[in-house]
């Protein structure tokens, strides 16, 4: 027999138990995250987006067989299609309340649940040339040989100027459909990281509909070799992407030849600027002169997940 959770109504059907709170479905099939809370006065409900936050005085739980009665958070997604994004968010703010070890205060799950909030408020309908630019930052993400450690050098998403950083080096992504031609800021060829070395990761793709990989292909592999899908999800998010809008993403595409790797202090800049000019956008060619030689590039991103 399903469990059910009784908190006046709707009555909710739970489907697994996270650390003492619940992610169930409504009577409507809305799926919610049931959080058991103290009786201590809570914060303004609210809705951000698809997701809402109520909160219950009390309500009967029946878990296992075995019945408690409790005050309740009730975190709801309204939205269908953000499903699975939900299920990641729910499964984080359970794991970081931790109710079976002491129920949380009801503004404790407020301030749990308003990262992933801010979180959801980024996702938007990324461009053509950012579409491209976050397929070539998931493409080096799988070409790393410890994908939890490349999940947490890569900063593309939080818009530093350097897209990966570990081990002492930094690589900028830099993907695009003009061979060796990209746009670059003066920022990122001014010692981004200080003294570390930084090198730029050419990748010239084009389109491919028979034998390509779209965004949400390379999203979906990055997904099965994630050791922590929660922090892959805020990565996803922070750059714009939720699962929800992968219709939206259909172009296919492929490298056109191995990728290339350069220092970034061979790389064209500015040399001159008036004063208070700031934020130099450019688009530069590379010169392939300068480029490393593959056994390097190997080698630079072994050194990425050291």
């Amino acid at each position: 027999m399903p469990e059910v959770s009784h908190l006046t109504e709707p009555r909710y059907t739970i489907e697994r138990d996270v650390h003492g709170s619940y992610i169930a479905h409504d009577d409507a099939g809305i799926i919610c995250l049931l959080v058991p809370t103290t009786g201590t006065r809570p914060p303004l409900e609210r809705a951000s987006g698809d997701v809402h936050l109520i909160f219950r005085s009390e309500g009967t739980f029946t878990v296992t067989g075995r019945n408690f009665s409790s005050a309740a958070a009730i975190v709801r997604c309204e939205n269908p299609s953000l499903a699975r994004t939900f299920g990641v968010l729910a499964q984080d703010v359970a794991t970081t309340l931790r109710a079976a070890e002491e129920r949380p205060a009801p503004h404790a799950v407020s301030r749990a649940l308003s990262r992933w909030e801010e979180l959801l408020r980024s996702r938007k309908q990324l461009s053509r040339d950012e579409e491209i630019g976050l397929w070539g930052e998931l493409w080096t993400l799988l070409e790393l040989h410890d994908s939890s450690r490349g999940l947490a050098a890569w900063r593309g998403p939080d818009a530093d100027y350097v897209d990966f950083v570990g081990g002492g080096v930094g690589i900028e992504c830099k993907a695009g459909m003009r061979r060796l031609e990209h746009w670059i800021s003066q920022e990122q060829v001014t010692r981004p990281l200080g003294d570390h070395e930084v090198f730029v990761l050419s990748l010239w793709v084009g389109i491919d509909a028979v034998g390509g990989s779209s965004l949400p292909d390379l999203v979906a592999r990055a997904v099965a070799m994630a050791d922590d899908e929660a922090a892959l999800e805020e990565k996803l998010l922070s750059a714009g992407y939720a699962h929800a809008d992968e219709h939206r993403y259909k172009i296919k595409l492929r490298l056109l030849e191995p990728p290339q790797l350069f220092p970034v202090t061979s790389l064209p800049r500015v040399r001159t600027a008036d004063t208070g000019v700031n934020h130099i956008r450019f688009l530069a060619t590379l010169d392939e002169e300068t480029s490393l030689p593959p056994e390097k590039l190997v080698a630079i991103l072994a050194k990425l997940c050291a």
